[in-house]
């Protein structure tokens, strides 16, 4: 199988995983919303956001670094220098953990009582740290199916375990930290079960390709690389989660509340995204295809307006039925979510053909700029506006994003722009091979 056929059945077994994930948490939202209210939904995105954020400022770059180098051609991960990895992100997620946790009086200064809360989730940061490097190595060596099976067996969990909490009257805000905070740890059984099983040789799952001969990563070069990437990963996480962060310090939980189900719905879309980018950052960096590039381009772009305008039309009814008539005036903030994941999503292609080629710190150079311009439209914009402001703010941060994405994607590859946003006819057999291989998943796995 050829990296180009294979490219689509890849992305399909990326988004089943992926799926999974936003239609649990779709069967998790309202779960939340009714057993929690407004005001204890919006607690509990409190002591979750800091936790969500420093899983990738915590992490340094180091599990992007993990994936590079492992797909650039070194068969077997323990080749590259992991116990390097390992100690880094154990250091930096102990630190990240006390600060936070220093910081907790102003973080949560207008959301009550919440450091039993907060505490639990930070004791999940630096398991979880572990788990992002050993999902790093998955992703390196095309383990597609076994990190799908993580995100399905993490999502599944949690839903079940929300809906028993609910169903027996002990659904707090606790208790529903403990379940959003510790059920990802459950991946870390999943890598240990695949570490077990490519013991007796190269467990790659995708295409046999010819590579650069084995040797071993060097930790300069694998600190090296993810030093690059880190500022990228970190300005982009905080592009999407720092204003849950600041939103009740700045606001309320209840504006939180409001803005957390705004984004659960408006995510949606980036699952397709996501599972594209994953798998053309270890494709391209394995073989660089400019056809493929820019079909997977072409094809994302399409695939997420029409996700985005079915969504959309749809948001006045959707939002009401499944969050609660409390959570209607989300429906305005979701919209211009939507708008902004539009908007953004040219500029994310381009970002994964900036880091596959080697230019990461041009990637991580526009999320950078993107968060100052995200950061300082939350300052200014949720005091007065709250969750609308903080959409606005995240709309802004990914306009930045995207127009710097294309520049540097021109210049330093030499490729069109244009070649990313004008659909083609031929397009359209990738859009139909992703559907038929996830839609045969989907069957199969009935």
């Amino acid at each position: 199988m050829t990296p180009r056929s294979s490219f689509g059945n890849n992305v399909a077994v990326t988004l089943t995983g992926n799926l999974i994930t936003p239609l649990a948490a779709l069967g998790s939202a309202p779960v939340l919303a009714h057993g929690l209210g407004l005001a204890d939904r919006g607690s509990v995105a409190g002591v979750t956001a800091p936790l969500m954020l420093f899983v990738a400022v915590a992490a340094l770059g180091l599990p992007e670094s993990v994936t590079y180098f492992t797909a650039r051609g070194t068969h077997s991960a323990r080749r590259i220098s992991l116990q390097t990895a390992v100690v880094l992100v154990t250091l930096s997620g102990a630190a990240s953990a006390i600060g936070v946790w220093m910081a907790r009086g102003w973080l949560l200064a207008n959301g009550g009582n919440l450091d039993a809360a907060l505490f639990v989730a930070l004791a999940a940061l630096v398991p979880s740290l572990w788990i992002g490097v050993a999902r790093g190595v998955a992703a390196g060596k095309s383990a597609w199916g076994t990190i799908a099976v993580e995100r399905c067996v993490v999502a599944v969990a949690r839903l079940i375990a929300l809906i028993v909490l609910l169903m027996s009257d002990r659904l707090t805000v606790i208790t529903a930290t403990s379940v959003l905070a510790l059920t990802p740890l459950l991946g870390g059984l999943i890598y240990a079960a695949w570490t077990i099983w490519r013991v007796d040789g190269d467990s790659r799952e995708g295409p046999r390709v010819p590579r650069v001969p084995r040797r071993k990563v060097t930790d300069s070069e694998l600190l090296s690389y993810a030093v690059k990437v880190w500022f990228g990963s970190m300005s982009g996480i905080l592009l999407s989660r720092v204003d849950q962060v600041l939103m009740i310090p700045l606001s309320s939980s209840t504006e939180l509340g409001l803005y957390v189900a705004a984004v659960t719905v408006s995510e949606l879309p980036l699952i397709l995204t996501a599972s594209i980018r994953e798998v053309l950052f270890s494709s391209d960096a394995t073989v660089s295809d400019d056809v493929l590039l820019q079909r997977a381009g072409r094809a994302s772009n399409f695939l997420v307006f029409a996700i985005c305008v079915a969504l959309g039309t749809n948001l006045f009814w959707f939002i009401p039925l499944f969050f609660g008539s409390e959570f209607a005036p989300a429906v305005g903030v979701a919209l211009v979510l939507l708008l902004g994941v539009v908007l953004g999503n040219p500029g994310s292609v381009a970002g994964a053909g900036l880091s596959s080629r080697g230019h990461p710190g041009l990637r991580s150079f526009s999320l950078g700029v993107a968060c100052i311009v995200n950061i300082a439209g939350i300052l200014l914009l949720v005091p007065p506006q709250g969750a609308m402001g903080a959409a606005v703010a995240t709309v802004l941060g990914n306009l930045a994003a995207c127009a710097l994405n294309l520049g540097f994607y021109s210049r330093r590859l030499g490729l069109s722009p244009v070649e990313l946003l004008k659909i083609r006819r031929d397009d359209f057999s990738l859009l139909s091979s992703m559907t038929r291989r996830l839609f045969g998943r989907v069957r199969g796995s009935r």
